[in-house]
């Protein structure tokens, strides 16, 4: 899949909600949020759990690291796992109202012994964000995500995951 595939519907989005970056609402510029995310790519399943850290750079612009946990099994083989240190942006759809829906981009290094078959991974992601209370919200979102064969002979893997998490915003 070339990269074009997902940054063009990624910029045409942020372009479209650009008018929106006057009206939203100060819930702070940090971000920490934590999430856990289900996976089901080819031959294998994925568990991982997400703490992050994201700034905004205006109300709508969200950039930012992840740090992760992700356990797979694959089919007949048996389960393996490993560490992810990653970054993103993500484009906030933020209008002022409880509900904040978003789209984004991600890139990640494996370790860990998931890291021997794996070297990194790529992904889109889009979802929405509710805010009950001010400062706290709830993530909901749907991802896309390649991993990297780290040999020749090992085939990227790709797939989709749903994920779910918390957010603190200050």
């Amino acid at each position: 899949m070339r990269i074009s595939k997902i940054l063009f519907p990624l910029a045409t989005g942020a372009l479209l909600a650009l008018p929106l970056a006057s009206i939203a609402q100060d819930r702070g510029v940090n971000e920490v949020f934590g999430s856990l995310a289900y996976t089901d790519i080819g031959d294998a399943s994925t568990t991982a759990i997400d703490i992050s850290y994201g700034r905004y750079l205006t109300p709508q612009h969200e950039v930012g690291v992840s740090f992760g946990y992700m356990d797979a099994d694959y089919d007949g083989l048996g389960s393996v796992d490993g560490t992810t240190l990653g970054a993103f942006y993500q484009f906030n759809f933020d209008s002022g109202a409880d509900m904040v829906p978003f789209i984004g981009a991600d890139v990640a290094y494996i370790g860990g012994d998931l890291g021997d078959a794996y070297e990194w991974g790529y992904g889109a992601t889009a979802g929405i964000k509710y805010y009950p209370y001010e400062h706290v919200g709830v993530l909901m979102g749907v991802s896309y995500m390649n991993m990297v064969g780290a040999e020749n002979f090992i085939d990227d893997e790709d797939g989709f995951n749903v994920n779910v998490g918390l957010s603190l915003r200050f």
